[in-house]
């Protein structure tokens, strides 16, 4: 059995939460599993982590073998990847997982899962739809129909205080919340909910497309305050 868990899957089993971890509850019974690092861990692009119960089934897909290079075996051998040449990838995600711990890990996943459940909470309140069961960092909300949806996530877009776009969810148009940022605070989710329902005000008045453009306009220079500065884009 494989298990691919995609960006954010497996970090469930670091949850500091009981029913979090019951997410991923059977995943030691896997062959094989892979998540990306660059996400929830925050680390550089291009870092993932794949773990196999038998080592030598990766090593005999992946070794490469020539006269000229380091047999298997010994300290100088390449490792069992596609690339032979690369940056580490890895010394990041291991510095992070150490400063951190299994503490902080824990903290920065709960938190994340936190922030996406407050935000389509202050949502909710104010006119959204909750279409899923929020069970980790992400959510999905929907306003009213296909088109005020799509046109909500175009109108945060521009306004600019937080990053949410338009996905489709079981035939419907919904907007995507994802949460993956160390450094959300509560205050960024109160200005990303205030920004998206804004937003939602303009659309819901149905003011001709260019007004409504220009009301996000003014909206977002009015609210300039409220942009968290190089924070502002925690919220996907």
């Amino acid at each position: 059995m494989d298990l691919r868990t995609g960006a954010f899957g497996l970090w469930a089993a670091a949850s500091g939460d009981p029913a979090r971890r019951a997410l991923v509850r059977g995943v030691d019974g896997a062959d094989s599993w892979a998540t990306d690092l660059h996400k929830m861990l925050n680390v550089p692009y291009e870092s993932a982590l794949v773990a196999v119960r038998d080592g030598w089934a990766l090593h005999g897909s992946m070794a490469s073998a020539a006269p000229y290079l380091p047999a298997a075996g010994s300290d100088a051998a390449l490792l069992p990847e596609l690339q032979n040449s690369r940056r580490a990838r890895g010394v990041a995600a291991w510095a992070a997982l150490q400063q951190l711990g299994a503490d902080g890990v824990a903290g920065l996943v709960d938190g994340c899962c936190d922030h996406a459940a407050r935000l389509a909470s202050l949502l909710q309140r104010g006119g959204a739809e909750i279409v899923a069961p929020i069970v980790f960092n992400q959510a999905l909300v929907r306003f009213g129909n296909d088109d005020v949806t799509a046109a909500v996530a175009a109108a945060a877009q521009r306004d600019g205080r937080c990053w949410v776009a338009a996905t489709t969810y079981q035939g419907r148009t919904v907007i995507r919340i994802s949460v993956s940022c160390w450094a959300t605070t509560d205050g960024d989710v109160d200005v990303a909910a205030r920004a998206i329902l804004a937003c939602y005000d303009c659309v819901h008045r149905r003011r001709p497309a260019a007004g409504a453009e220009r009301d996000v306009d003014a909206l977002a220079a009015s609210n300039a305050r409220d942009v968290p500065g190089a924070h502002s884009a925690r919220v996907e």
